[in-house]
């Protein structure tokens, strides 16, 4: 009796061992990746954010953040991606539906969700801050452009507000635009917006002298309701350049008004990314490849990813293309040398 209740002791204990074990192996941080990561002076976060609905990845002197997520429960979270580790630094438990902090805004060297809510890293707790935004403007969604504060009014004209120190600066509201609502698809610059109307088409607006131009081109009457299918609107020298439809790439030129194909896809572009005068985008009719493309010369170059399809496309220097999948594994391509390394898998 007693050698019974000892085996069945035994197989108690290595079960609970085991049940711990495999949490464990559930629960304990991804695995880490020897990548060098130098400290960059560019900050793409608002262009990130523009070319993939919102960013799941950012970089902080020599630190990247990445947002995990991919249906996993257990461990989904912000994590911290450095030289020498990788560890999680946001996660509100087992969810079902997981939740992740937004990396769509880094101000002053921190993470912030808005205006008033920021990430301490190190104890990975939310931080309040009372808002510089008077109550009575109703302020709604606030954002960072160029590393300076903006947001929304809920009031019945909505407008456009940047900061000022700690002051509001009306730039624009919807009723001068001559629109119902704030539009949806813009591009918000230090001197000028564009922006997408739905009976004016492409619009451009100077902050400044308070100036409208409006085009609607004829190259895109051809595609059934194109005007609300554009996203991924980035401006540039008088020029903005978008995805019409998720086949086409198109430039704008104001000065010229001249609208121009750069790219046709034969089945869906799944996101395009700017910096300087590169576009970039993924194919998904040419599996495994991300393509770089200069606005000003034309030149097009392929980047191969070894990659099934691409998710969302990252920069944050001038030396790598970062991108994940769509299980949400992390890579980077070298532009010069091509060589493919793994961040976050």
């Amino acid at each position: 009796m007693k050698k019974r209740t000892w085996i069945i002791l035994c197989i108690v204990v290595f079960l609970i061992i085991l049940s711990v074990f495999a949490l464990w192996m559930l629960i304990k941080p991804k695995a880490h990746f020897d990548i060098s990561i130098k400290p960059c002076e560019n900050n793409n976060t608002y262009h990130n954010t523009l070319a993939n609905g919102t960013s799941s990845l950012v970089q902080i002197d020599d630190k990247l953040y990445y947002n995990y997520r991919n249906g996993d429960g257990l461990r989904y979270g912000t994590y911290e991606i450095t030289e020498s580790m990788t560890r999680r630094v946001y996660w509100e438990g087992p969810a079902l539906s997981p939740r992740n902090i937004s990396l769509d805004n880094v101000y002053d060297g921190q993470i912030a969700e808005d205006i008033e809510t920021y990430l301490d890293i190190l104890t990975g707790e939310k931080i309040h801050v009372d808002s510089v935004i008077p109550q009575e403007l109703s302020p709604n969604h606030s954002f960072v452009v160029n590393d300076v504060w903006y947001f929304y009014t809920l009031d019945n004209s909505q407008e456009l507000y940047r900061m000022n120190g700690e002051k509001p600066e009306l730039l624009v509201s919807a009723d001068t635009l001559g629109e119902p609502e704030m539009p949806f698809e813009m591009y918000i610059d230090d001197s000028f917006i564009c922006y997408v109307s739905y009976h004016d088409g492409l619009c451009k607006f100077s902050l400044d002298s308070g100036s409208r131009q409006s085009i609607l081109p004829d190259e895109l009457t051809h595609i059934e309701n194109a005007l609300s299918t554009i996203r991924c609107l980035f401006a540039k020298d008088g020029r903005v350049y978008y995805l019409v439809d998720s086949t086409d790439i198109y430039e704008t030129d104001f000065n010229r008004e001249t609208t121009t194909l750069l790219y046709h896809s034969d089945d869906i572009i799944s996101s395009i990314n700017m910096l300087d005068d590169t576009l970039f985008f993924s194919d998904d009719a040419i599996s495994g490849s991300i393509f770089s493309l200069s606005v000003t010369n034309r030149t097009k170059e392929s980047l191969p990813t070894k990659c099934g399809k691409v998710n969302e496309i990252y920069l944050l220097d001038k030396d790598y293309v970062y991108y994940n999948d769509y299980h949400e594994n992390l890579f980077r391509i070298n532009r010069k040398t091509k060589e493919i390394e793994i961040v976050f898998e």
